[in-house]
C-alpha cells in the first residue's frame, strides 16, 4: 500500500514540472507575440512620422531636406506601402527643383578647372573634366558648353602631328610679323612651312603672306607666287560650288537623304571656305536627323555652333539638339537647348518652334509628378 502511495505521489509530481515549463513556453510565446505587434504598431507610426516631416521640408521650400528624408524613409521601410510614393518624390525633388548655390558654385569650378586645363595644352585632362561636368551636371547653363568643348577637343585630338605642326609654324610666322616686326623671318618661316606641308589648308595662305610682305618689291613678290604657285579664285569655281551646293538641297527636300548627304559632304570636300559652308554642314545634320542617326546628328550640329558662331544657322542648329534629345527620350537636355534658343536668339523663328515644345514638356514633367500627401495634423 505504501509503495503504491509513494508512486501515485511521484508520478503527480513528474507531471506538475512537466506542465510547469509548457505553461512558461506558452506564456513567452504570447509575450513574443505581443511584442512583435507593439513593434509592429511603432514601426508604422515611425514610418508615417518620417514620410510626413519630409512632405513638411518640401512644402517649407526645403527641397534638399525633403529629399534626404524621403531617401532615408526609402532606406528604412522599404516594403512599406508609401515607399513607392518617397521613391517618386524623390526623383520629382531632383528633377524639378534648382540645385543649392554649393552645387552651383562647384559647378563652375569644375568647369573652370576643365578650362585650364585646356589652356594648358593638357587636353586630355580637359576632356575628362568637362565630361565629368557633364555628368555631374546634366541641366546646367554651361552643359551645352561643355559638350561644345569636349567635341572640339576630339576633333582637334585627331588632327596628325604633321598638321599642328603646320599651325604651330604659321602662326608663329605672324607672331614673328605682327608683335616681333620681323618681316624678314616671318617670311623665312612661312617659306619653310610651305616647303614642309604644301598641301596644308593654311599653305595657300602662307602664300598670300609671302606675297604681301615682300609687295616691297614687286619682283621678289612676283617671284614668290611663282615658286609657290599662289591660286586665284575663279568665278566659275565659286558658281559650280554654289550649283552642287542647290544639287544636295534639292536631294534632300526630294527626301533623298542619302544622296543629300553624300553631296553636302563632297560640296564641304571640295569647297571648305565656300560661304554656304555653315549651311553645308547644318544640312548634313538634317540628312541624319532625318535617317534617325540621333547622336552623330547632334555632333553635327554642334559643329556648326562651335565652328560658325555668327551663322544665321545656329537658332536652327540648337533648336534641332534639342529635337534630337527629345527622340532620344531625355527630355531634360532637349530642354536646356530649347531654353537657350529662346534665351539667346528670341526673335528667331527657331526660338518660335521652340516655346510650344517648352510648354509641352512642362505639361509633361506635371502629369509625372507626383500627387500631394495631405498632411494630416
Amino acid at each position: 500500500m505504501k509503495n503504491r502511495i509513494v508512486m501515485i505521489i511521484g508520478v503527480l509530481t513528474i507531471v506538475l514540472l512537466s506542465i510547469n515549463p509548457l505553461w512558461r513556453i506558452m506564456a513567452a510565446d504570447d509575450a513574443t507575440d505581443e511584442t512583435a505587434n507593439e513593434k509592429k504598431i511603432f514601426s508604422n507610426d515611425s514610418a508615417q512620422k518620417l514620410y510626413h516631416q519630409a512632405l513638411t521640408a518640401y512644402y517649407r521650400k526645403d527641397y534638399e531636406g525633403a529629399a534626404s528624408l524621403f531617401r532615408q524613409f526609402e532606406l528604412t521601410y522599404p516594403g512599406h506601402s508609401m515607399a513607392d510614393k518617397a521613391a517618386k518624390w524623390i526623383r520629382f525633388i531632383e528633377k524639378n527643383t534648382d540645385q543649392p548655390r554649393e552645387t552651383v558654385s562647384s559647378a563652375e569650378s569644375l568647369y573652370n578647372q576643365a578650362i585650364s586645363a585646356y589652356y594648358r595644352r593638357n587636353h586630355q585632362e580637359s576632356k575628362t573634366l568637362f565630361n565629368e561636368f557633364v555628368r555631374r551636371y546634366p541641366r546646367h547653363s554651361m552643359t551645352d558648353k561643355a559638350y561644345n568643348w569636349i567635341a572640339f577637343i576630339e576633333r582637334n585630338s585627331k588632327r596628325s602631328v604633321d598638321e599642328q605642326g603646320a599651325e604651330i609654324l604659321y602662326h608663329q610666322a605672324l607672331d614673328m610679323y605682327h608683335h616681333q616686326h620681323n618681316p624678314s623671318k616671318a617670311i623665312t618661316m612661312l617659306d619653310t612651312m610651305i616647303e614642309k606641308y604644301p598641301n596644308h589648308e593654311l599653305s595657300d595662305n602662307a602664300r598670300y603672306w609671302m606675297a604681301y610682305l615682300q609687295k616691297s618689291t614687286p619682283e621678289k613678290a612676283d617671284k614668290a607666287a611663282a615658286k609657290h604657285q599662289i591660286p586665284r579664285k575663279k568665278e566659275k569655281e565659286a558658281d559650280s560650288g554654289e550649283k552642287l551646293y542647290q544639287q544636295a538641297l534639292n536631294a534632300y527636300e526630294q527626301k533623298k537623304y542619302k544622296e543629300a548627304y553624300a553631296q553636302f559632304s563632297a560640296f564641304l570636300e571640295n569647297y571648305p571656305k565656300h560661304r554656304l559652308s555653315d549651311r553645308a554642314t547644318y544640312w548634313i545634320g538634317e540628312c541624319l536627323f532625318a535617317q534617325n542617326n540621333f547622336y552623330d546628328a547632334i555632333s553635327i550640329f554642334k559643329e556648326v555652333v562651335v565652328r560658325f558662331p555668327k551663322s544665321s544657322k545656329v537658332p536652327d542648329a540648337l533648336l534641332m539638339i534639342g529635337n534630337a534629345y527629345l527622340a532620344l527620350d531625355d527630355p531634360g537636355n532637349a530642354r536646356t537647348l530649347f531654353e537657350r534658343v529662346v534665351r539667346e536668339h528670341p526673335s528667331s523663328p527657331a526660338a518660335g518652334n521652340a516655346r510650344p515644345k517648352l510648354e509641352q514638356l512642362n505639361i509633361r514633367e506635371k502629369k509625372a509628378a507626383p500627387q500631394p500627401d495631405k498632411l494630416q495634423v
